[in-house]
């Protein structure tokens, strides 16, 4: 085995021993790169190259100046899989080492994903006519055209209506009315509205307008953007007295003398009145605190004829006096209000209701007043009731605000 004699330690080093792939040194070149990668020249085994294109510094980084790869680096070595991309494509990816690309994508498109398939290019379609619809850096707009070109220039007054064909054409309305669906697929307009006004609609039938009407008690003003609805005189249920002829007092020197009447089914009282002197019931009554000055005292009498007569007209006669807290109760006689002549049914037991009105003004009235009360038949009009008249009850109603 060969030797050579190392001059610094005096010893003989061995040079080659047994058991190598080859012998003799690796020449290189007579320069380098720095940080170069040292490749075999040849298939000597003795003779390296330089490497420009790939470097390792001295921390150990490796760079690449340039590559050339001979097949498709995949997506599981870092790569896409794809050789070529279209310019202004798209990649997708497509299984597990792949990357596909589309087509660069028209005015418009948009990439559209789709459940169990891959996503594909799919350009907007506009819905019904009249849209039309444009792509733009980043953005898509939607616009209005063909059949609804006159719905950008519509001013003042004007609608859209609708025609059978599909088309939309601009008509004018009235100022200040309300546009509604019509037959044949076009539309109509309500107004112009008035004060107070609504737009009511109605099963079966078209809406039309309609003003609030106030009702008893109820009243109705129209403001800007606004209705009020208040309560007014006679907001409150009218009060009201019933007095049965047994209840009325036998007070007067004319009495009205109370009778029973058996009939066949029921037994009542009720008082006979005299048909040419005047004989009276009286009682007393309470006029309601939440009196409607502006209101009504009505009556409703409930007679009939002790004996059938043709002729039938009779007269009653309503007699009040209120007194007021710390007055005299005797300080006034009666004011009587008449109902004049009126026809009663002919057929003797037969019910006859006689209505009469006073105003809450007229007679006087005020709140928590006690009303003296008594009621005659009139034997000054022409009463051609021969006989008693029976009287069976009065129902007094005072109006409430």
């Amino acid at each position: 085995m060969p030797y050579k004699f190392n001059v610094f330690t005096g010893n003989f080093d061995l040079v080659s021993g047994g058991g190598g792939g080859g012998s003799g040194d690796v020449v290189g070149p007579t320069s380098s790169t720095d940080n170069a990668f040292a490749r075999w020249d040849g298939t000597t085994g003795k003779l390296l190259q330089d490497s420009t294109a790939a470097t390792l510094d001295d921390s150990g980084n490796a760079a690449f100046n340039s590559m050339t790869l001979t097949t498709d680096l995949s997506v599981a070595n870092g790569g896409t899989g794809a050789s070529t991309l279209t310019d202004g494509g798209i990649l997708l990816g497509s299984g597990t080492s792949a990357i596909t690309a589309t087509a660069q994508p028209t005015d418009g498109q948009l990439l559209i994903g789709s459940t169990g398939l891959d996503p594909v290019l799919a350009s907007l379609t506009a819905p019904a006519a009249g849209i039309d619809i444009t792509g733009g850096a980043g953005s898509i707009t939607f616009a209005l055209a063909d059949d609804l070109a006159g719905l950008e220039a519509l001013t003042g007054n004007g609608v859209v209506t609708r025609t059978s064909s599909d088309t939309y054409a601009t008509n004018t309305i009235a100022d200040r009315s309300v546009v509604v669906g019509d037959a044949g697929n076009t539309l109509q307009g309500i107004g112009p509205l008035t004060d107070g006004q609504l737009v009511i609609g109605a099963t079966g039938g078209d809406p039309a307008a309609a003003a609030i009407t106030a009702g008893s008690g109820i009243s109705v003003t129209n403001g800007t953007n606004s209705i009020t609805i208040a309560a007014t005189g006679g907001g409150l249920s009218p009060r009201e007295y019933w007095f049965d002829a047994a209840s009325l007092q036998p007070l007067e020197t004319n009495t009205a003398p109370l009778e029973m009447l058996s009939g066949t089914n029921k037994i009542i009282f009720a008082r006979a009145i005299d048909d040419t002197t005047e004989e009276y019931c009286n009682g007393k009554i309470y006029v309601p605190s939440a009196l409607d000055t502006s209101g009504d005292i009505t009556l409703n009498y409930y007679v009939f004829a002790k004996t059938a007569a043709a002729s039938r007209n009779v007269g009653l006669t309503f007699g009040y006096s209120w007194i007021a807290d710390s007055e005299d109760w005797d300080a006034a006689g009666y004011t009587d209000l008449d109902t004049g002549a009126t026809s009663i049914n002919a057929t003797q037991d037969n019910l006859t209701r006689i209505t009469d009105t006073v105003s809450v003004s007229t007679a006087g009235a005020s709140a928590n007043d006690i009303g003296f009360i008594r009621f005659s038949r009139d034997t000054g009009v022409t009463d051609d009731l021969s006989g008693d008249l029976y009287f069976l009850g009065v129902n007094i109603a005072i109006d409430q605000a």
